[in-house]
């Protein structure tokens, strides 16, 4: 039996059959004990068994209101996506003609609903009909699982049509509230992109040419370090791959860690929020004197806000067939073990799956986050499509070591100190000391085996991406940045190695560069002049 994504009554999600299908009592049973609550007195006046329609009168007190009703059976499965569900208009559209353009404010409206009953918990989805007016036979109107499973739970969930309008889901004692405030519901409510919770499905992702690309297998790990020597091109070698298999934006978040990047940051936590209402009094400026346009009063809400990885695990969890990636860089730059805390022990993943072989405990804030997502649940486990890759560079100053633990869970990949510098072979630099241009490679060479012949660790030599191409025209960055970088980075207890005269500081070099004077040992001058480019 085929199985797609269903809502469970406590709002969570999983996978499973559609539920079966009510027959047309029941069908009418639901209907009419929804309409029969708070007072109101509902009766059938006629059935159309073929258009699934109901004309039914309501009476409560004085007020009365005459509605047909659209109602049909269980929501099924849409085949282009697991998280739609869908009814289907099949008749000729002129059978309902005048029902679908009548007004929602009037005394007589048109309900369009579709029922999902499942764990003995109903949901009522309701489209406007007037924005299938003139509908094509048949025509298919949707609503994601992620809204019905917020409706059984909270009892009303939004989600958009293919028609980017706004469908209401609620449970049965909410059908009083709807039929009251629905033109409210459907012409005063802006669709945006928080209702759709940043869902996408295969077919909308598209590379950069903005054509619909097939989404390749992603054979690489899942957690992942890519380090090597500073200018190696590691955030460039990792963005070509981040781009062939994480073509959409939605798919892809990067991050940059600092020494004072925190767990809040990455997981999420309560903020002070902006939030505004209508005011009936003139609102001013802090200069009391002009009139902030529209007049509305600003508050401070608190909520909580996701951090990167809890966002990507959201999506992750919702589209299971679409992979995403958190892509950190400069990993070491903070205490990468204390960023990530208890998602910490989720890191150990399991090799033919991808999902955390240790699921850990959901701390009650992010708990109730998951809750409002619709991915609720007692524990959290990185599911096999969130991909994690990172970018190291141990050879910075006042980085943060990683522990053997941490270091365990993560895949490491060293990139070669030349194995990109193909792409600045034409690269030029104009120096000063002594007067001559040079590529850009044959600079980084001389300077490179002068430093490994005394014992210099690779990940401090020059790569093929220490300067760019940009920067190399500029003649200032070469002292202000190369020079500094191996007289105060690389040399700094030993400059003697590759700088010559009297006072090696860096003020002193500096001022000897600009004065054409010599500043590196013969070995380096005599190399230099050797592959300088003709003028």
């Amino acid at each position: 039996m085929a199985t797609s994504t269903q809502a469970k009554a406590d709002g969570t999600l999983e996978q499973g059959p559609n539920p079966s299908h009510p027959t047309h009592l029941e069908r009418e049973t639901l209907l009419m004990d929804a309409l029969g609550r708070e007072g109101w007195n509902a009766s059938i006046t006629s059935r159309n068994f073929d258009a699934r329609s109901f004309d039914i009168e309501l009476q409560k007190g004085d007020e009365s209101k005459e509605l047909v009703v659209y109602f049909f059976p269980n929501l099924n499965w849409a085949n282009r996506d697991p998280h739609e569900k869908r009814i289907q208009l099949s008749r000729p559209y002129n059978e309902h003609q005048k029902d679908f353009e009548l007004e929602n404010d009037g005394d007589r409206k048109c309900l369009l609903i579709g029922v999902y009953r499942r764990d003995k918990q109903t949901v009522f989805c309701a489209w406007d009909s007037r924005v299938y007016r003139n509908h094509a036979q048949p025509s298919s109107c949707y609503v994601r699982i992620e809204a019905i499973a917020q409706a059984m739970r909270d009892g009303f969930g939004q989600s958009i049509d293919n028609k980017r309008r706004l469908v209401c889901c609620f449970r049965p004692e909410f059908i009083h509230y709807y039929v009251m405030n629905m033109k409210d519901l459907h012409d005063q409510i802006t669709v945006t992109t928080v209702i759709d919770k940043g869902l996408i499905s295969a077919s909308e992702i598209v590379g950069q040419d903005g054509q619909s690309v097939e989404l390749e297998p992603v054979r690489q790990p899942r957690n992942r370090i890519i380090y090597g020597a500073p200018g190696t091109g590691k955030s460039h070698s990792l963005n070509e791959e981040i781009e062939k298999f994480f073509p959409n934006e939605k798919q892809k978040k990067r991050i940059t860690f600092y020494p004072e990047y925190v767990y809040s940051q990455l997981i999420g936590t309560y903020k002070p929020i902006p939030v505004f209402r209508k005011s009936g009094y003139d609102i001013l400026d802090s200069d009391r004197q002009s009139e902030t346009i529209p007049a509305l009063e600003p508050l401070i809400d608190y909520r909580f806000v996701p951090g990167p990885l809890l966002e990507l695990y959201v999506l992750a969890k919702k589209n299971q067939a679409i992979n995403y990636a958190l892509i950190i860089e400069e990993l070491n730059r903070a205490d990468a073990a204390g960023v990530f805390g208890d998602f910490f022990q989720l890191l150990d993943r399991d090799k033919a799956t991808g999902e955390s072989k240790f699921p850990i405990y959901t701390p009650r804030d992010v708990a109730d986050f998951l809750i409002s997502e619709c991915v609720n649940s007692t524990t959290i486990s990185l599911p096999g499509n969130l991909y994690i890759w990172c970018t190291m560079n141990s050879a910075d100053q006042g980085v943060m070591p990683l522990d053997a633990a941490f270091k365990r869970r993560w895949s490491f990949e060293y990139l070669p100190l030349n194995q990109n510098e193909s792409v600045t072979s034409s690269w030029e630099i104009t120096l000063t000391s002594p007067v001559c241009v040079i590529k850009w490679n044959d600079f980084r060479n001389i300077i490179n085996d002068i430093l490994v012949a005394n014992n210099v660790q690779e990940d401090r030599l020059l790569g093929p991406f220490f300067l760019s191409q940009e920067e190399l025209g500029d003649p200032s960055v070469f002292k202000n940045k190369v020079l500094l970088y191996l007289r105060d980075d690389v040399l700094r207890h030993e400059p003697e190695l590759l700088f010559s005269g009297d006072s090696m500081t860096f003020s002193n070099l500096v001022k000897s560069y600009d004065n054409n004077e010599k500043i590196f040992i013969d070995e380096v001058h005599s190399s230099l002049s050797e592959v300088q480019i003709e003028q």
